[in-house]
């Protein structure tokens, strides 16, 4: 192949314009996956708001970054440099890979990656698509060691018992809204009941005020002996008076029935009013009876209509011009909407004017609903769809129109849809056009009702086996009390007739069942966390820790520990099980301190919405590579005759803290001590299941 022939096959790729990527983060911020875009020298330039969400950072804390910090420890860069440099030959590939957030904490996605290419047929970098797919993984793994924890409980019997996630058209509406307030402002003015909302005056025909209505009173701020007797000039500005004078003469006449003029409250407020008069007879004399209304809203409505009428006209002049350059921008646009649209599977993108008709249709889910983009550019959804069908859509179309971006779930012929729907705006942030974007997420749906599904049966199998743990444990104590009392008591009776080996094996078997019994307390421990439960209450912590101290005084006695406790808060909870918590861990911590100057200390901090609480000592520490080994039931790191313990306790610590809305972990350095770190909910009513 000659060197103008790939170059002509590399400008039929996929191209990316850097530039206009700002144009489009609105759009790629809908996305359900997590979307980066990279250049050619591997940096990223791009991030949509759920990649940064997922991951904890914000785009300008990763921008430029060449993306290596995500990955898991472990994970050798070379893989993924490999699939990078596949893609600069013009190679899309998916696969799953397990990175770490900004918290550490580890996270699995399936990841699409795309190149992109210039005019000249030059790679100039990446779009990658990840679907996050944690808990789809989490839930597999949990089955699956539930099951092998099953299994090895059944086996073992009872040594290895254990348990198994806008803006609308502005100009247009705002001049409706003012007529409308105009309308219902003369409308509300224009009504007259018993107890008129207007202020009313009678008046003889010399101006004299004869009585007020109530509403006249609240108008002017006055009481009604401060109207009768003056006469209707005074209750006007000085600048209004010699017309409220010229005037007099045409209201007796019957020349004049309405007039608009202002009024002077008691407070030095001037308002505009509209004064309609009729000839009245009052006290059988000739009278005049003037309804005055404040005309302030309409007034304002008025100025605000004539402004805006006047805007309006500056708008349709500017219309055309703004149409021009939407095309214009349209036209730029229309090459990354395809592309974008093409790259994900069974979804399309649907661009469309005021009225609903199409300007841009593309997307591989066209194909799948029997359309192809030809027949639907050009056409309005009234052209395309059936009555039924505009039901079910033609609100989501207007919802974009009207300046409201959001997402939306359809149900048909047996397929989900999630319908993404936003407005495109110009520079001003004037709406010219609507965008939908359509994925079929059917296959979504089903992967989530299998999760459902298994997160379900994961939490009977561990009812099960938590019911399980409690009666074969609490079933095995007797025999077991047998065994160890008849071995004792032939080691009482017959040991000085035994021989060196006879002795000894007597010595293993009763060290054993008394192994075996601690074993089985622990388990049914171990199950009582959840089969038995108690209401929880107010817990002081200080007095809990007071009784763990009595409980294990013999073994700091024999250590010879220097305990250190702070002020410990009060706590929502189950206090057996925090008695049991801070004794494992306490009790934990003596067991592992150097020798020399052996020291643990216990304190806490307050945060916002829990306490966390560190329990730290001096001891031989923990390799980092056990940080999750530990919390599994039966798990030790030391034989039995090194440090005793039955390999429970910090499952038991895990679940417990669990149940109080908290998570526990550790640090540690070989050589110079742990730090058990744990948390309790500020915000529980009950134990958390």
């Amino acid at each position: 192949m000659s060197k103008t022939q790939k170059q002509e096959k590399q400008r039929s790729k996929p191209q990316l314009n850097f530039h206009q990527l700002s144009d489009y983060k609105e759009l790629l911020d809908l996305f359900n996956e997590a979307i980066f875009i990279k250049n050619a020298e591997g940096n990223i330039v791009f991030a949509n708001e759920k990649f940064c969400s997922q991951l904890g950072y914000t785009f300008d804390e990763i921008s430029g970054s060449s993306g290596y910090q995500f990955l898991r420890k472990g994970i050798p860069y070379k893989t993924v440099q490999e699939k990078e440099k596949l893609r600069k030959k013009g190679v899309s590939d998916t696969y799953e890979l397990e990175v770490v957030n900004k918290n550490g904490e580890p996270l699995w996605f399936r990841i699409s990656g795309r190149p992109f290419f210039d005019g000249e047929g030059i790679f100039v970098g990446v779009i990658a698509f990840m679907t996050n797919i944690t808990k789809q993984r989490n839930a597999e793994s949990e089955l699956r060691k539930s099951k092998e924890e099953f299994e090895s409980l059944v086996n073992l019997r009872t040594r290895e018992l254990t348990t198994a996630n806008s803006k609308l058209t502005s100009e247009i509406k705002e001049r409706k809204l003012a007529q409308i307030a105009l309308k219902n402002s003369e409308k509300q003015f224009r009504e007259i009941f018993n107890n008129s909302p207007d202020a009313i005056f009678l008046e003889d025909l010399n101006g004299n005020i004869l009585d007020v209505n109530d509403e006249a009173c609240k108008m002017y701020g006055k009481k009604r002996e401060d109207f009768v007797g003056k006469n209707i000039a005074t209750l006007t500005p000085t600048t209004q008076i010699e017309a409220m004078e010229t005037r007099q003469p045409l209201l007796v006449k019957g020349e004049m029935n309405v007039f608009e003029s202002l009024a002077l409250t008691s407070s030095g407020e001037v308002l505009p009013i509209e004064v309609k008069v009729s000839k009245f007879t009052y006290n059988a004399k000739p009278a005049l009876l003037l309804n005055v209304r404040d005309i302030s809203s309409r007034i304002k409505s008025q100025h605000l209509l004539h402004k805006l009428n006047v805007e309006l006209e500056n708008k349709v002049q500017e219309r055309t011009k703004d149409l021009e350059s939407a095309n214009k921008t349209l036209r730029i646009s229309e090459n990354l909407y395809r592309q974008i649209a093409r790259n994900i599977p069974r979804s399309a993108i649907f661009v469309f004017d005021k009225n609903l008709r199409y300007l841009l249709a593309e997307g591989n889910l066209i194909g799948f609903i029997s359309l192809n983009r030809e027949l639907i550019e050009g056409k309005s959804i009234y052209e395309l769809f059936t009555d039924d069908q505009l039901k079910e859509v033609e609100h989501i179309y207007k919802w974009a129109i009207d300046g409201i971006s959001g997402s939306y779930e359809l149900e048909q012929d047996q397929l989900v849809y999630q319908i993404n729907y936003l407005p495109i705006r110009n520079n001003e942030g004037d709406i010219i056009y609507g965008m939908l974007m359509v994925m079929d997420i059917t296959d979504l749906k089903k992967i989530q009702l299998k999760l459902e599904e298994q997160t379900t049966e994961l939490k009977r199998s561990n009812e099960e086996l938590e019911r399980f743990a409690y009666i074969a444990s609490h079933d095995l104590q007797g025999p077991l009390r047998t065994i160890s009392s008849y071995l004792q008591l032939l080691e009482s009776r017959y040991g000085d007739r035994l021989q060196g080996d006879g002795k000894e094996f007597i010595d293993f078997s009763v060290a054993g069942a008394k192994r075996m019994q601690r074993l089985i307390q622990d388990l049914l421990n171990y199950s009582r966390i959840n089969t038995r439960p108690k209401p929880f209450t107010n817990v002081n912590l200080n007095d809990v820790t007071q009784i763990v101290l009595k409980n294990i005084e013999s073994h700091i006695t024999s250590k010879n520990v220097k305990l250190q406790i702070g002020n410990l808060p009060t706590v929502f909870g189950d206090s057996n099980q925090l008695m049991q918590l801070f004794q494992n861990l306490i009790d934990n911590a003596i067991k592992f301190v150097k020798d020399r100057n052996p020291k643990v200390i216990v304190n806490v901090e307050d945060h916002q919405k829990e306490w966390l609480f560190v329990i730290r000592d001096n001891g031989i520490g923990i390799e980092q590579e056990f940080k999750e080994k530990i919390f599994h039931i039966f798990q030790r790191l030391h034989s039995e005759a090194d440090f005793p313990g039955t390999g429970i306790g910090l499952a038991i610590c895990k679940k417990i803290v669990h149940l109080h809305g908290g998570e526990i972990w550790f640090e540690s350095e070989p050589g110079y001590g742990t730090a058990f770190f744990f948390t309790i909910s500020k915000n529980l009513t009950k134990p958390k299941k």
